[in-house]
Order: structure tokens, then C-alpha cells, then sequence
């Protein structure tokens, strides 16, 4: 569904609309603490589409406007590895900011031009390894940055300084490398974050279990607001599950109907599970719950803001048969 602007039904060989869809989703520190935050959908075949780099710029601005996560470290994988995002995020969004970078690009060290994984390596040889056997080295090193306009033709490129931050693991052939812009954090705080990170493999499993309830026919023959919908209701129900799951009950299948027809439908009447219903069921759900914990605990129980919740509705599905 990512990139293309048409692309071959897999199950009717017919060429349909494919659309680019980027997911922003928060990770706790616990296992499966897993919070879908933002889904945006776009048609690269419309006339507004510009590239792919503008629609995720749009959909962090919508993040940053909707007032969420302004005071946490956002962490991207290294297919943000571009100069364009490393501006984007000191003046637009203004947030700290750790992106994993590839392994071909050079930066500047000790006053030489070097590529980063030399550099990398170089920092890891200089330090020591922790009781598990982990290496983490940091370093300041000197980006270049195109896409910011110069003052005068003939100008030096602009070059801006952030923190580098090589990781060595034991089971790991390769360096991890990071490139980090929050001064308040060390490289070791770094490095742990972005640990927590990888439990995107748990949220790639989640996303394929989804993607296996959908068929794939009925999924690509959609309009854009109808997949959004799906995608975010689905998202929805994802984080509504696990937190259920984290209380010892088994909200998956069957379950699920039982807690929204024993805590949300009265007696003598029908529940329809349209997204509508199941989506203000979920956030009825979710709000009881913070309702209901002791006063002390409640500061730890995230608070989705209304623009968060208005994030999460499900948009207007169109009428067209699929």
C-alpha cells in the first residue's frame, strides 16, 4: 500500500489505486505498551501530492499541532537517514530527535570527512564494555545540510553538529549508529531508548495480524477514507486489547464482544459492531478506566488530549460498494 500510485490487486490481477500510508505509533517501557497516535493516507496520483517526504512532514506537524509528545524523544529508523528530515526536525518541529543512519554516509570527524560506519568503529575500539558486554561510544560529529538556502552563491554548504552514538552488541556483527539531537540525554539514555524502540517488531507482527483479518482484494479496492478508517479503528482496537490483556483478562475473539455487551450495551438492546460504535465504545472504555484507578496511580495511565481522541475516530466511510 506504500509508494505507489497504482499498483496490480493480487487476488483480480486489475490495477487499482495504492496509496502511501505512514503510522506513527508510542512505545512504553513495558512489553506490548504499544499507543497508535496518528495514520496518514495519501493518493500520490492526486494533484496536491508533492513527495513522499512532505506527506510525513505533514503528518508530524499533525502530531506536533494535536500537542502530543512534544517533551519525548521521537525516534525514527534509518529510512529517515536524510538531511531534509535532520532541518526539518530543528526548525519545524523543534522536539528532541534520534534517527538510526545508514551505513554509507560520511560526516564530519576531527576535522576530516569520514564515513560513518568508520567513525563508529573507531569510537567502539576507544571504549569499554558494560556487565552484558555492550559497547556504547559517542561522539560530536559535522552534517551537511543542502537543503538549507545560503545567504550568498558560492557559499559553504551549512553544516550543523549532533551527537553520535555507536553501539556495540554481543550477538551483533555490525555497529548500531545513531545520530542524536537532544542534549538533555546521554549516549547511554540513548542507546536504551532506542532498545525500547526495537519492540517495532512487535508492532510489525500486530500490523501483519491485522492485515491477515483484511482481504487484500477488498482492502485495495477501497477509497482513501474508508482504508484511514479501517486502519485507525483497527489501530484503536490494537491498544484497547493489549491494555486488557496487561489486566489479566482475554479480550481476544469472542472476549472482545463480551466486554463491550457486559460494560457498554444495556439490556434488551442490539449492539451493531460498526466502527462508529465499536470506536466510542473503546474510548468510553478507556476513559472509565482512568476514572476508576486510584488517585495516585492516575498520573501514570496515559491521557489521550481530545485532539487525540478526535485523531482516533475513525474518518467518514463513503458509501461506494467494494
Amino acid at each position: 500500500m506504500e509508494g505507489l500510485s497504482t499498483v496490480y490487486d493480487g487476488c483480480t490481477g486489475e490495477l487499482v489505486t495504492g496509496y502511501t500510508c505512514v503510522m506513527s505509533i508510542g512505545v512504553g517501557a513495558k512489553e506490548w505498551d504499544l499507543h497508535p497516535i496518528r495514520c496518514t493516507l495519501v493518493n500520490p496520483a492526486d494533484k496536491k501530492f508533492r513527495s513522499q517526504n512532505t506527506v510525513i512532514q505533514q503528518h508530524l506537524l499533525g502530531i506536533s499541532d494535536a500537542q502530543i509528545g512534544g517533551d519525548l524523544l521521537h525516534v525514527f529508523d534509518c529510512g529517515f537517514d536524510d538531511e531534509k528530515h535532520f532541518a526539518f526536525c530543528d526548525d519545524k518541529l523543534d522536539v528532541p530527535w534520534m534517527i538510526r543512519l545508514k551505513e554509507d554516509r560520511c560526516v564530519q570527524f576531527r576535522k576530516e570527512r569520514h564515513p560513518v560506519m568508520l567513525v563508529g568503529k573507531t569510537l567502539l575500539a576507544e571504549g569499554k564494555p558494560d556487565r552484558d558486554g555492550m559497547i556504547i561510544a559517542s561522539a560530536t560529529i559535522g552534517v551537511l545540510l543542502p537543503s538549507l538556502k545560503v545567504k550568498k552563491r558560492g557559499s559553504p554548504i551549512p553544516q550543523r553538529n549532533y551527537t553520535l552514538v555507536a553501539v556495540k552488541r554481543p550477538q551483533f556483527i555490525t555497529p548500531m549508529l545513531l545520530l542524536l539531537n537532544a542534549p538533555k540525554l546521554t549516549a547511554k539514555e540513548a542507546a536504551l531508548a532506542y532498545l525500547d524502540y526495537l519492540d517495532r517488531f512487535e508492532i510489525e507482527h500486530c500490523f501483519r495480524l491485522w492485515k491477515q483479518t483484511c482481504r487484500p482484494a477488498r482492502v485495495q479496492m477501497m477509497k482513501a477514507p474508508r482504508i484511514q478508517g479501517l486502519i485507525n479503528l483497527q489501530m484503536l482496537l490494537l491498544d484497547f486489547l493489549l491494555r486488557e490483556h496487561e489486566k489479566g483478562r482475554e479480550p481476544f475473539g469472542g472476549g472482545l464482544w463480551a466486554i463491550l455487551q457486559k460494560r457498554y450495551v444495556h439490556e434488551q438492546e442490539t449492539l451493531i459492531l460498526s466502527p462508529y460504535v465499536v470506536a466510542k465504545a473503546v474510548r468510553e472504555l478507556l476513559l472509565e478506566d482512568r476514572l476508576r484507578a486510584p488517585i495516585r496511580s492516575r498520573h501514570s495511565l496515559p491521557e489521550p488530549s481530545p485532539c487525540q481522541f478526535s485523531i482516533f475516530t475513525p474518518a467518514e466511510l463513503d458509501t461506494v460498494t467494494c
